[in-house]
């Protein structure tokens, strides 16, 4: 152990009265402010985690729109990095049934290998018949049932000879939520054969959704894929789909980093004003270490290194106490959540290692700005003052 921190732990020991008082508080704001980000972060990251594994799991990884055939087809599923593919019919339409009609967006696919690409909960389902599968807020809204006969139509594809559009009867085979965005008011999945039939005006497909193998690059794959089929087709990553959201959800991460420094910020000023304190104390002492030729930056140094003692002791413990909780709701799920609200049972919580990293570094820079003002201030304090000075 060098001087200048046996120096400032001998201070720090020293303290009495207000310097003490406050010393604490700021090793309390400290580990406040550290315990928040954490928690904050983890829960944030916690509700993206799920929020992109349902997207994904509706959306596919990747998803190419255009004039697709079964070439094309062919050519996606034989690439190496990719596991399964859908190609789909997407249109707008209208579903009516006794009780009134409403506009949404149909997706014809083969319903028979849907599971080998998406991952959507299906939480009623018939076991046999060709019949369409719509959302629990759409079948809750319509005051549909399973078994109940519903009428298809897809005006896009109105014959200009009649003046109708193509209409087919089908029946609910089953009800799913996804509980993202609005997926489940807005999408009925139909069999292929049916959307073949009904949209008149399509020939092949209009896009094609993709499962890539697991620990594969999204972005990657996207480019490899993009390169093989030409520039007449897009090729989007999920992320791209849901570009707003993303970006959405990156800026509350960082507004939310933002505010709750403010609360290390506020710990910072405490400790600045220990500092002082701590330097008022000790100013006969001071006094005779700069009489005995310590240098101005040694003096600087040693009300730093007592900065980082009382802040980074707050600072670590609020991290740890984070980790630990963090760790605890994990496993246990001691915070429970409203499932008929949210799509999950208890909070989620998520730590990445760059959370882990930039809140020392925001604490830790913070704990650095407070502690140099102080040192200045304790440097500039005059030999002959700081010796005859009564306490």
């Amino acid at each position: 152990m060098n001087y200048i921190t046996l120096i400032a732990q001998k201070f720090l020991s020293g303290r009495k009265g207000p310097g003490k008082f406050t010393g604490i508080i700021s090793m309390i704001g400290m580990a406040v402010g550290s315990f928040a980000m954490i928690v904050s972060l983890a829960v944030m990251n916690g509700f993206e985690s799920r929020v992109s594994d349902r997207l994904r799991g509706f959306d596919g990884d990747i998803r190419i729109l255009g004039k697709i055939d079964s070439k094309i087809v062919e050519q996606i599923q034989s690439l190496n990095n990719v596991q399964s593919v859908m190609p789909f019919i997407e249109r707008k339409g209208i579903i009516s049934s006794q009780d009134g009609q409403e506009v949404i967006v149909y997706k014809a696919m083969d319903l028979e290998k849907m599971h080998d690409v998406y991952d959507i909960y299906f939480e009623k389902e018939l076991e046999a018949g060709s019949g369409i599968f719509v959302g629990k807020a759409l079948a809750y809204r319509m005051g549909f049932s399973l078994g109940d006969p519903v009428e298809l139509m897809s005006p896009l594809d109105m014959s200009f000879t009649l003046g109708l559009p193509p209409k087919i009867k089908k029946e609910i085979t089953g009800t799913f939520q996804s509980q993202v965005l609005d997926y489940d008011e807005q999408i009925v999945f139909i069999p292929i054969e049916i959307g073949q039939k009904l949209f008149k005006r399509i020939k092949g497909y209009t896009g094609i959704d993709i499962r890539a193998k697991s620990g594969q690059d999204i972005e990657r794959l996207s480019k490899s894929i993009s390169n093989v089929i030409g520039e007449n087709f897009r090729v989007l990553t999920w992320k791209e789909q849901h570009s707003t959201l993303v970006q959405a959800m990156a800026l509350e991460r960082f507004l939310a980093i933002i505010i709750l420094s403010l609360i290390i910020v506020v710990a910072g000023f405490n400790l600045a004003s220990t500092l002082s304190l701590v330097t008022i104390q000790k100013i006969h002492e001071i006094g005779i270490l700069q009489a005995i030729g310590t240098p101005k930056k040694a003096l600087r140094d040693i009300l730093i290194r007592q900065g980082f003692i009382l802040g980074g002791k707050g600072t670590l413990f609020g991290i740890l106490a984070g980790i630990i909780l963090v760790g605890i709701q994990r496993k246990m799920g001691i915070i429970p959540l409203p499932s008929d609200i949210y799509f999950i049972d208890k909070l989620p919580m998520e730590l990445s290692l760059w959370n882990l990293l930039v809140i020392p570094i925001i604490s830790f820079g913070i704990i650095y700005i407070a502690s140099f003002i102080a040192s200045r201030k304790a440097s500039e304090i005059d030999p002959k003052t700081a010796l005859t000075w009564n306490k």
